[in-house]
């Protein structure tokens, strides 16, 4: 079969959204967005996100409108969120085949694909409910069309405005950044070209209506509607807070990215490293043609803006692997590094990676069975390399990735998820539910239960942490729960085995029943029940 756009794109979005079927929404990062967007579907109100309640300003509105149309249609579910990050990876890929394909060659644009589509971080990035792949999306779809633009020089106007209307959709998705770093790249490549003006075409009248007809209306009412607390929150905390002040601090180290860059790059690691420095060599020597100069600024100055920002996070270079992928490729068309000899290693790694997964989370039978299927999978992909089609090695390769994931990749995410406490949890949905010392915003998310994490009244003090604001998780002290809580209504209370005796301290002349509770380990479930003013103990756990 001829893979064209239309194949390309259909077969990458299976591939992903099978990858992602079986996980269930994990605690703490995905499952915020999923919530929001289960509100916004609640509420009806398509504009503001809200999380637990309350107005919710972390990102901009795209990724939780695109969110709440996929609940709208499938259903509230796992499944449903993870449609939006599937679709966009899958677009993203076919984005990489068309534009080396235009400008390149056909077999070098599927081999970017290959690169980008088997990536580690993008085979991750693309299941998690996060809005980095639509970002990742737009921002590179901005750079694709600009070049495209600056290339075709009859019909730049219309690719510059598709740029700035790609551009304008990345600002929804993620704010300042979806065009102050697109904006960097074109910048420096107009300066190493030596054609700044060609500033005079870009920045077109037309190009700029676009862009703020589609970026600033949401931002203007959020104004309208909220006023400073809109401005301080999500452009100073969420902006300027994050770039000044670290929230991890451990992880605010100059080479952090260096070393996420690697391994996100994974199998392809050291292929990519040998073409940044072959390129990198010859934009040194002016040798460069400008596809390969575009590609190297698009992966330099990722790495170097945020590198220099205070916060770091996994995240935020992800949209350097478009480029480092067309690098990639070149290196392998070229002749400088043969693709059997590229995929052997890869295929490696990516067995260590996939036994690793199955040893760690999978039990008895199923670990021996998986195993050795995967085994077989692999030994003969990589033996048989020199002898059947590279498609066909990379076929067998993840349908054994695709096992992962329906495994041991499950299991993990079931382990940071709150999917099991949610289902124990849900018949108790019409009153509070108190989560000592710890929190699952998934369970809430699978529940529709009301939960307020409960802490010592010691350590609800404020510490000074700039960072306590940007969180909106409901929290009381153990104390507070129980002085509010209705005569008529129980007392649901989730409690860590490790946590239970200083609990039962802190609730002390409060008496309790444990509920049966096989399916959230390490949960203790303790109910109780106020009649007349008095803590009761002879209640029975809702059926």
């Amino acid at each position: 079969m001829r893979i064209n756009k239309t194949s390309l794109f259909l077969m990458a979005f299976a591939f992903y959204l099978l990858c992602g079927a079986w996980l269930p929404v994990t605690d703490p990062v995905e499952a915020t967005y999923a919530l929001s967007a289960k509100e916004m579907l609640l509420n009806g109100d398509c504009l503001v996100p809200t999380l637990f309640g309350d107005p919710w300003f972390d990102k901009p509105i795209l990724f939780y409108l695109l969110t709440t149309v996929s609940f709208k249609l499938f259903g509230v579910s796992a499944f449903a969120a993870r449609i939006i990050p599937a679709l966009f990876a899958a677009a993203s890929v076919t984005l990489l085949f068309w534009f080396t394909n235009r400008f390149v060659s056909r077999r070098e644009g599927l081999l970017a694909a290959l690169v980008l589509g088997s990536s580690l971080h993008f085979l991750v990035m693309s299941k998690l409910i996060v809005t980095d792949m639509v970002l990742f999306f737009f921002s590179n779809a901005a750079l694709v069309f600009f070049f495209t633009g600056y290339h075709e020089q009859a019909a730049s106007r219309r690719w510059y405005i598709i740029s700035y209307a790609c551009a304008a959709l990345a600002v929804l998705t993620k704010g300042p950044v979806g065009l102050v770093l697109p904006g960097m790249i074109v910048l420096a490549f107009l300066v190493y070209q030596k054609n700044l003006s060609e500033l005079k075409r870009l920045l077109h009248p037309a190009g700029l209506l676009v862009f703020m007809l589609i970026a600033l209306p949401w931002y203007g009412e959020m104004v309208n509607r909220f006023g400073a607390d809109f401005l301080s929150t999500f452009f100073g905390l969420h902006n300027y807070l994050r770039a000044t002040v670290s929230e991890h601090p451990k992880d605010n180290v100059f080479y952090y990215y260096l070393v996420l860059f690697v391994l996100s790059t994974l199998p392809w690691s050291i292929i990519t490293l040998r073409a940044l420095y072959t390129s990198s060599l010859a934009c040194w020597k002016r040798t460069a043609d400008a596809w390969t100069v575009f590609s190297l600024l698009g992966v330099g100055i990722y790495l170097l803006f945020y590198s220099l920002m205070a916060t770091k996070y996994p995240t935020y270079t992800f949209p350097a692997l478009f480029p480092a992928a067309i690098l990639t490729a070149r290196q392998i068309a070229h002749g400088r590094t043969s693709l059997v000899n590229a995929l052997r290693p890869a295929i490696s790694l990516l067995a260590i990676v996939f036994f690793y997964l199955s040893f760690t989370y999978l039990q008895g039978s199923l670990k021996i069975a998986i195993s050795l299927l995967l085994a077989i999978m692999l030994y003969y992909t990589w033996k048989r390399l020199n002898d059947q089609p590279v498609v066909t090695s990379f076929v067998y390769v993840m349908i054994a990735f695709l096992l992962v994931c329906g495994t041991s990749l499950t299991n993990l995410a079931e382990s940071r998820s709150g999917v099991s406490l949610g289902r124990v949890a849900q018949p108790y949905d019409d009153m509070p539910i108190g989560l000592y010392r710890v929190y699952s915003t998934s369970a809430v998310f699978y529940s529709g239960a009301r939960m307020i994490k409960l802490e010592d009244t010691a350590e609800l003090i404020n510490d000074g942490d700039v960072w306590r604001s940007k969180y909106h998780i409901p929290t009381t002290s153990v104390d507070d729960f129980f002085r509010k809580m209705p005569n008529t209504h129980p007392a649901i209370v989730f409690v860590k085995e490790q946590d239970r005796v200083t609990f039962e301290k802190i609730a002390a002349g409060k008496q309790y029943v444990y509920l049966r509770n096989d399916n959230v380990d390490p949960f203790v479930t303790k109910q109780s029940t106020k009649v007349d003013g008095k803590w009761m103990s002879s209640v029975s756990p809702k059926n």
